[in-house]
């Protein structure tokens, strides 16, 4: 008489179910990074787009201040805040400067852009942007 039982043991399953929660401890974490790097990236290149229609904008009127054409909304797309990022700039002395703050907890970094275009990823970053570097800012 033939009595195969087919199945696995509780021990078996165990050790499957600690192997996959060790996986998903190292994935997850790597995951999110990802993630905030692609909406970092994203809120990059909004930022850059911005800044340069308003460079086209000076070099189709060099006579017009920065003032006014930022004011000028219809050659000047709106800088608009997404579901991810509160975005803010800031002018002083012909200069503009650009900020995006993270909306949510879970996000590390945000991006300041100072008025040489050089774009920095910053830990921690808050408020409105400011004509100084923020702290805690590196290259991007």
């Amino acid at each position: 008489m033939n009595n195969r039982v087919f199945g696995y043991t509780l021990l078996e399953l165990m050790v499957v179910i600690a192997i996959l929660a060790i996986i998903a401890a190292f994935a997850l974490p790597a995951y999110q990074n990802y993630i905030e790097k692609a909406n970092l990236a994203e809120a990059k290149q909004q930022m850059l787009s911005f800044r340069q229609s308003i460079e086209a904008q000076k070099l189709v009127n060099p006579r017009a201040s920065l003032a006014d054409i930022l004011a000028d909304t219809t050659n000047v797309p709106a800088l608009n805040d997404t579901q991810k990022y509160t975005f803010s700039r800031m002018v002083e002395n012909k200069k503009m400067y650009l900020q995006a703050v993270p909306k949510t907890s879970g996000h590390k970094y945000g991006i300041w852009i100072d008025s040489d275009s050089s774009v920095y990823r910053c830990k921690g970053l808050t408020g409105s942007a400011t004509a100084t570097k923020p702290s805690n800012c590196e290259a991007f």
